[in-house]
């Protein structure tokens, strides 16, 4: 499999995060190529013990997330879309691996893939529309 290990990935991974990967006792789901019946990756399911874990981290991290000012917040989100542009070769190679259902696909569409779900995603989490949508929700009269 491609660039795992430069993503984190572990060989069996754990199925439960709240700020760090934490240790799950369920069984292991395995994701297959859907046109070849490849392993792409292991994840050992998280138990519910292990999801009350994480929904109570995830409360106190919110908690502490809203009573950051909102510039801030943005500059946080500014820096992990960054750190995703970074691995974008890495994330592309992951994408093309998993992508079973278009077999043949250029690098390059793997890249622009990653590259559109990154820039979509920080302007989400940003609240910017994307271009073109101010003037189709408010259209400039016809002059």
């Amino acid at each position: 499999m491609p660039n795992l290990k430069s993503l984190g990935i572990q060989t069996i991974h754990p199925g439960a995060y709240d700020g760090r990967w934490r240790k799950t006792a369920g069984e292991v789901l395995v994701s297959e190529n859907p046109s070849t019946g490849d392993a792409l990756g292991r994840v050992r399911i998280a138990t519910s013990g292990n999801y009350d874990e994480v929904v109570a981290a995830a409360h106190a991290a919110f908690l502490r997330w809203r009573l950051v000012p909102a510039p801030k917040r943005g500059e946080y989100v500014r820096r992990i879309g960054q750190r995703l542009r970074e691995r974008k070769e890495d994330l592309g190679g992951w994408e093309l691996q998993a992508d079973g259902m278009r077999p043949g696909r250029p690098p390059s569409a793997a890249r622009g893939s990653v590259a559109g779900a990154l820039e979509a995603g920080t302007r989400q989490a940003l609240g910017v529309p994307r271009p073109g949508v101010l003037r189709r929700l408010w259209p400039q009269p016809h002059l």
